[in-house]
């Protein structure tokens, strides 16, 4: 098997085995014949951006998903002792850089933040990885400050046995409509658009994939816990699919790979301990405040019967500093005024 990369702005480690391909900075990938593995998986009666198809054979699906669930076990194996962007240099791949995530550029080319606002260097744990939004009125502005401070504490007790590393190589952009096959068999052929893969926490490579739905989190537009009950029997079938190439790795004795290092349990758990959507959330910033309320606050902290409840669980500072912050966002919010972090010779350069 050999998995090839279109044009890409970074190079892809030797280090990921089964062929994926090391490469300089500017590569041109040669034509490979096959197609993006979404078009086959889609619903042909939805406009706009693909949609699982519904009535898709589970057979059809689940080979769909065993070429998918290759590729993260591919990703899985390379550990690295930092966070962020890794890049080549004497002794091997080393991580030297901050995380570039799709994420983040979103918000540097089209939200007006300031450069000097973001990381400069890579994250040496990930507690420190996972630590001005738009207000509606003061009690919105409350809630938004409790759910952020205890978000904040969820991020401190995630990752407690991966905290320091093993980290894993994640791809951002993983999905299907980057995934080449193969119309006769089924079979990957290629995989493009790397640009956003860089080194992660592990709790990222442990939670269960979103793709499988086909659309991304920034459009599951339906209520989270009606999405959810799609989601499920579609994971079911992905863990399946990953199961049996895990199986076929440790029989094999294919690379490090062992019961000890296996992605599916972790994934199966990951719906019921929360790291699913805590990595949602830390993903797709845009969707805390609903997944956290949806989710995260029951499951951590029980049933809400008020918000004076929550606030208790603040620390004393995060307390003291609760009315002072919702007094500053109203300010900011009737001023109505917008820094210019970018005018147009740097909005040229980006």
């Amino acid at each position: 098997m050999k998995y090839l990369c279109q044009y890409t702005s970074m190079p892809v480690p030797e280090v990921l085995g089964a062929g994926i391909c090391c490469m300089g900075p500017y590569f041109v990938m040669p034509f490979l014949d096959g197609r993006i593995a979404s078009t086959m998986l889609k619903d042909p009666n939805h406009e706009g951006r693909h949609v699982l198809n519904p009535n898709i054979p589970d057979v059809i699906l689940r080979r769909a998903y065993l070429e998918m669930a290759k590729i993260l076990l591919e990703l899985s194996r390379p550990g690295f002792q930092a966070i962020g962007v890794f890049e080549f240099e004497k002794e091997g791949f080393a991580v030297t850089k901050r995380p570039l995530t799709f994420e983040m550029n979103q918000w540097q080319t089209e939200s007006n933040i300031r450069l000097e606002a973001l990381p400069a260097g890579p994250f040496r744990s990930a507690t420190d990885y996972f630590h001005n939004d738009a207000v509606i009125n003061e009690e919105d502005c409350r809630k938004k400050y409790i759910a952020r401070c205890l978000f904040r504490k969820i991020a401190r007790e995630i990752s407690t046995k991966h905290r320091d590393g093993t980290f894993r190589l994640y791809w951002d952009d993983l999905r299907p409509s980057n995934v080449l096959v193969d119309m006769h068999n089924l079979r990957m052929t290629g995989v493009i658009d790397w640009e956003f893969t860089y080194v992660v926490p592990a709790e990222f490579m442990y939670a269960a994939p979103w793709w499988l739905l086909l659309k991304s989190p920034q459009g599951w537009d339906a209520d989270l816990n009606v999405l959810l009950d799609h989601y499920k029997p579609r994971l079911r079938l992905f863990l399946s699919a990953l199961r049996e190439c895990e199986d076929k790795g440790i029989k094999e004795g294919d690379g490090p790979l062992a019961d000890s290092l296996r992605l599916s349990t972790r994934m199966e758990q990951s719906l019921d301990l929360g790291l699913f959507w805590f990595c949602v959330a830390v993903r797709h910033s845009s969707m805390l405040d609903e997944v956290y309320l949806t989710f995260l606050d029951k499951l951590y902290h029980g049933p809400l019967t008020s918000i004076n409840d929550r606030i208790q669980l603040l620390s004393e500072e995060e307390r003291d500093n609760l009315e002072e912050f919702v007094r500053a966002k109203m300010e900011q919010d009737k001023e109505s005024h917008l820094d210019d972090h970018y005018p147009i010779d740097k909005l040229l350069d980006l």
